[in-house]
């Protein structure tokens, strides 16, 4: 049930925007490379990097749409998603050599499988999900 909980709370840190910068762009300057863009911070003009950024429902800023990171739609967000589920099945695998009583080698390897998994799941895959979710489109510099 804790495993349950945790990745609702996961999901729930990813669905939200967090402190992920908006830009503001003309819809006719999407795709263009680099695209020409505002923060909406400060006002300040930026380069994006087409492809590094989605565009929002949020209001318009006047004739311009609200851009931000890919979050769910990041390479990113997709491999933390792999290696937390990757972890979470290995640690499953991992009790089902629990069951084989009496036997060194089912726990050992249980055992094995378990720890594999729970650091996959619980410290190598959450934080690539989360930090997926977070990003921000990349500038030019």
């Amino acid at each position: 049930m804790t495993t349950l909980r945790c990745l609702v709370a996961l999901a729930f840190l990813t669905s939200t925007a967090c402190t992920v910068p908006g830009y503001a762009v003309l819809p006719s300057d999407l795709g263009r490379t680099p695209t020409p863009a505002k923060r909406l911070l400060d006002g300040s003009p930026a380069l994006l990097v087409p492809g590094t950024y989605r565009v929002t429902n949020e209001l318009p800023q006047g004739e311009r749409v609200v851009v931000r990171g890919l979050r769910t739609h990041s390479k990113r967000w997709l491999a933390g998603v792999i290696v937390t589920s990757i972890g979470l099945g290995l640690a499953t695998v991992g009790m089902g050599f629990l069951g084989y009583n009496n036997q060194d080698l089912g726990v050992a390897g249980g055992g094995a499988f378990i720890l594999a998994g729970g650091i996959a799941a619980a410290f190598v895959g959450p934080p690539l999900w989360i930090a997926g979710a977070q990003a921000a489109p990349q500038e030019v510099h």
